[in-house]
């Protein structure tokens, strides 16, 4: 007898002296049986005809975690709240990348565009030693692959002809952070006329006064810059001259 009204019993079959059964098809975690009078008449004396335990009824909860992502590929581990089996390439979608490989537990997305990249868990794919399927819901990874290298630009410069000299403005468009030690380089012919910097928000304002006639220059030395994604740049130096007469 059940306390589960959904439980099933097979026919019990004879295994070194003792009957053993299969029950299926309970739903309550609250497992209780016990034999009908006749039955436990046959128990060995101070042996229970009531059996009780918990049931596991729940499936695995599952998690995608990036664990080494590179140029080339990613790697993604998938975890669970408990020991799972069943995982196969066919439970993943991947968007934005050529192809996946599956290797144990962990996925590899190869040949991924640039943008928004997604992996996707399907709900119910992998079970636990109890073989109820998890995850209930789909579980989705969302990352960004950037692997373009940062820029600049020069702005146009803002010339201003007074009796001591020039004076002149020049704006520098970062697309990315300076490096730590990295800095613009000037140079003036003749010599003269050492600029201002001030850092504003789109990257490095350069102000001189009293320049004389002449050329004057401001050089970005490659891999100055990085940006968020950790990419260096720019790949060549950045130059911007000008004359003054």
């Amino acid at each position: 007898m059940f306390t589960d009204e959904n439980c099933q019993a097979a026919e019990p079959g004879l295994v070194d002296a003792a009957y053993v059964f299969a029950v299926s098809g309970c739903q309550a975690e609250a497992f209780s049986m016990s034999l009908v009078n006749e039955a436990a008449g046959l128990m060995k004396a101070g042996v229970s005809g009531v059996a009780t335990l918990e049931l596991d009824l729940t499936g695995p909860e599952a998690a995608l975690a990036m664990t080494a992502p590179d140029a080339a590929s990613y790697l993604i581990e998938v975890s669970a709240t408990e020991e799972f089996s069943g995982l196969e390439l066919s439970d993943f979608a991947v968007a934005g990348c050529e192809f996946a490989e599956l290797s144990g537990s962990t996925l590899t997305p190869g040949e991924c565009a640039e943008g928004q990249l997604t992996a996707t868990l399907l709900a119910g794919t992998i079970q636990d030693q109890m073989g109820n399927l998890g995850p209930e819901t789909d579980f989705v990874l969302s990352f960004l692959r950037d692997t373009i290298p940062p820029t600049a630009i020069w702005g146009d410069p803002v010339v201003e002809l007074l009796d001591a000299g020039y004076n002149v403005s020049l704006d520098l468009i970062l697309d990315g952070e300076l490096v730590e030690g990295a800095g613009v380089e000037f140079a003036a012919d003749p010599i003269g006329c050492l600029p201002v910097t001030t850092l504003t928000e789109s990257g490095i304002l350069f102000q001189h006064t009293q320049c004389a006639p002449g050329l004057i220059a401001w050089v970005l030395p490659p891999l100055s810059l990085v940006d968020s994604a950790g990419n260096p740049g720019p790949a060549t130096e950045l130059s911007f001259a000008l004359t003054l007469d």
